[in-house]
């Protein structure tokens, strides 16, 4: 079972050649959004070398142009592929009004369509995070699988045994 190094947030470009230093330049890495830089600067560094590389693109706040550009700009950054998280919605003090454009099952199907027309790479995998949960969470997998998706990401244990074949474990980087 393939395993995702996962760095959630990157700030600088030195703590991007850092962090990867400190996982090993040979593991299969995802880089996560909740920085101050998108992952798209990656490809400006010699982080692109090596095992992996996949971009997490997660969908609260994001609508249908911003997933589509975001999914063809990482196919374009030399990215191996996408993970499609949903995100945790919800709105503070302050904030403008979420977006709910895009779940992952409608996202799922949006990449495909780029894949199929020629806009990402057909070698470009396709993942989505596993829902929480028992039975809905396991139909939503089902679904994924049978759609299309590459593998689904889960942070601990197996919860989907018939899946594991497609499966990718996440460990977060923490310093």
């Amino acid at each position: 079972m393939q395993t995702l190094h996962y760095i959630p947030e990157l700030n600088t470009t030195a703590d991007i050649i850092s962090l990867l230093s400190d996982i090993g330049p040979d593991k299969d890495v995802l880089f996560g959004e909740y920085g101050r830089l998108l992952p798209w600067v990656v490809q400006s560094t010699d982080a692109m070398k090596g095992g992996n590389r996949f971009v997490e693109i997660i969908l609260k706040n994001k609508n249908r142009d911003l997933v589509t550009s975001s999914l063809i700009s990482a196919a374009a950054s030399g990215f191996q592929g996408a993970l499609i998280a949903s995100g945790i919605f919800g709105k503070k003090t302050g904030m403008g009004k979420p977006v709910y454009d895009l779940d992952p099952s409608q996202t799922l199907m949006l990449a495909i369509a780029l894949r199929k027309e020629g806009s990402i790479p057909a070698n470009f995998r396709i993942g989505l995070r596993a829902p929480t949960g028992s039975g809905a969470a396991h139909e939503r997998v089902r679904f994924f699988m049978e759609n299309g998706a590459d593998f689904i990401a889960v942070t601990e244990s197996m919860p989907f045994p018939e899946f594991e074949d497609k499966t990718v474990i996440i460990t977060e980087y923490k310093r």
